[in-house]
């Protein structure tokens, strides 16, 4: 799977540079028809844990790989996944809250308690898997 996604990334980076467009997003889908636009420049990619990791200048944004549907490039964003969106009320073990520098600020049982805990400002929070940007008011 590891070698089948290098490859595939490879072919994708090879094709952003061949044509007369420049690429400034690439667009990756969930197989629940999520997208998240992702800002190629700078844009690298790794492979840990099931998770495909790709960071640029703006942050980190992890993917399940078994979750990723396609990766096309676009001229334009065509999501609001990289603005500040509400988290979904769910019950989770842990949330898992990081500065927008990508820094690890603590692990919590609740978002209540992440929000009595942490300052007002914006972070980073990745909860059941799913990775958002959250303002804490």
């Amino acid at each position: 799977m590891k070698k089948w996604t290098i490859s595939l990334l490879a072919a994708m980076a090879i094709e952003a540079q061949a044509g007369d467009y420049v690429y400034r997003y690439l667009v990756v889908t969930d197989v629940q028809g999520n997208s998240t636009s992702v800002v190629t420049d700078g844009l690298r990619f790794t492979i840990s844990d099931g998770n495909l990791v790709a960071v640029n200048n703006e942050g980190n944004f992890t993917f399940t790989l078994g979750q990723l549907a396609s990766m096309t490039f676009s001229e334009t964003a065509t999501n609001t996944t990289t603005a500040v969106d509400a988290l979904p009320v769910t019950q989770a073990t842990t949330i898992e809250a990081y500065s927008l520098g990508g820094a690890r600020i603590g692990c919590f049982n609740s978002m209540s308690q992440l929000k009595n805990t942490l300052a007002k400002g914006v972070y980073i929070v990745k909860q059941n898997g799913i990775t958002k940007k959250v303002t804490i008011k």
